[in-house]
């Protein structure tokens, strides 16, 4: 859902005051769940990389 769209809809409610918080915060979730994809495969390569260097480092 379009985040514009929502906030009309609150505004038109005339409740949009006491719902920003729990409208920012469903903004997030939004997001999150875009991105929830990119966020995985980025912790994936990241425990990867740590783990080949950990193993090849002299360092450790």
């Amino acid at each position: 859902m379009d985040a514009l769209f929502i906030q009309q809809n609150y505004e038109k409610d005339g409740c949009r005051k006491r719902n920003e918080g729990s409208l920012m915060f469903s903004g997030i979730i939004e997001i999150l769940k875009a991105y929830q994809n990119y966020f995985l495969l980025f912790t994936f390569y990241f425990l990867l990389f740590t783990f080949y260097f950990y193993k090849t480092s002299i360092i450790f």
